[in-house]
């Protein structure tokens, strides 16, 4: 796809409008591709309809590894500080196809410059919120609670985060929950390509407490590290990275537990680790929702978390994990008790946590959207 044409992801469809126009393109603009939930959520999404568009606000030439999931990639500016070329990027992109395409806006940064744009441009904006408000720089939430009615749509991910928008005065036709999911199936359970244990030093019959998360000091990961001085016979591994590293490394040998707290850096191959775990723990302490949990309950590992956020809404305590305190003693107790084996713990079918279905809700939405925006024949082609 050309850099500067955000819809033309399919020039060999035929499918139009009763009017005789080219059916209307979904346009995702995200601030960047590097790997996190919004991400996620974004390739399940494109996977789906392939005639969707990924506009990407800045990445630089080094990560276009980052882009090998998407059928193709717009990218308007290569430095995050190019805010001029950002913004006149979008507009004239905005300007060319607005007719035959809307945008959907995903994170900070594509939030407020679409908004902005959407009072100087007539087009149809639908912005996406990821996480809870306290989840969200101190910045971005000021901005967020003036410009978000700009917006023709908003799309949220958990309860907390619908209730949070709608406090703010958006009215529920404009307003729609579609819960995430996960890409991971159920027979990825048994595809190991790696024998983790192996690699990190782990021997058999050692339980493995897994983290998947950015190491920042909202992830609660100190509490993990805490937490393991008092879960002896086991072995936390940390998979992620973050400017929190060193910090939890130098807890980790402070304590004395440096042996039991295992970082492994960036990694891909993540059903290797679902795989060898005993137990998924998540001690944010505060998480909209995450991916990683939906996938940990797909390879049936029940998770230990704090109940902040919104992971309450599919965490249920003692049944398939354990929601807590936000304190590393209550964290060291429940895992002592996934090593007694004290709960039988329940997990619901695969598919109750399946991308699959957010994404067809999406098309749902989608489809009626285009329907009002861009007439009958518009909203059946994305039905």
């Amino acid at each position: 796809m050309s850099g500067k044409d955000l819809t033309s992801v399919n020039a060999g469809s035929s499918r139009s409008t009763e009017r005789g126009r080219a059916a209307p393109k979904v346009v995702h603009v995200i601030d960047n591709l590097e790997p996190g939930g919004a991400q996620h959520i974004l390739i399940a999404l494109t996977q789906g309809d392939p005639e969707a568009a990924v506009c990407v606000l800045h990445a630089k030439e080094e990560e276009a590894e980052l882009h090998r999931q998407f059928r193709s990639v717009d990218v308007v500016a290569r430095r995050k500080s190019a805010l001029a070329k950002i913004l006149f990027g979008l507009a004239r992109r905005i300007l060319r196809h607005r007719s035959r395409a809307f945008v959907n806006a995903h994170l900070e940064a594509s939030t407020v410059f679409l908004c902005l744009l959407r009072r100087l441009i007539d087009f149809r904006l639908v912005v996406t919120v990821h996480a809870t408000q306290r989840q969200w720089p101190r910045w971005f939430r000021a901005v967020f609670r003036r410009i978000i009615f700009i917006a023709d749509h908003v799309i949220v991910e958990s309860h907390g985060s619908y209730d949070e928008t709608r406090a703010l005065g958006i009215a529920d036709e404009r307003l729609t929950l579609i819960p995430i999911g996960t890409m991971r199936s159920a027979r990825e359970c048994n595809e190991v390509t790696a024998d983790i244990r192996l690699e990190l030093g782990i021997p058999p019959g050692i339980p493995i407490f897994l983290n998947i998360a950015r190491m920042v000091a909202g992830k609660g990961q100190i509490h993990l590290v805490h937490a393991m001085a008092k879960v002896p016979d086991a072995v936390a591994v940390i998979v992620g990275y973050g400017p929190e590293e060193e910090n939890l490394r130098a807890e980790a040998t402070r304590l004395g537990v440096q042996e039991r707290v295992r970082f492994t850096g960036r990694r891909t191959d993540l059903n290797n680790f679902y795989a060898a775990a005993r137990a998924f723990v998540m001690p944010c302490l505060d998480e909209s929702m995450g991916v990683v949990i939906y996938d940990a309950l797909t390879f049936q590992l029940p998770v230990v978390a704090y109940a902040s956020g919104s992971i309450g809404e599919i965490v249920t305590d003692g049944e398939n994990g354990f929601l807590l305190p936000r304190d590393p003693d209550a964290l060291a107790t429940a895992l002592l008790r996934v090593l007694g084996n004290e709960t039988s713990f329940k997990f619901q079918p695969p598919e109750a946590y399946s991308a699959a279905t957010m994404v067809e809700r999406h098309k749902t939405l989608y489809g009626l959207l285009a329907g009002k925006w861009f007439g009958a024949a518009a909203g059946r082609h994305h039905a």
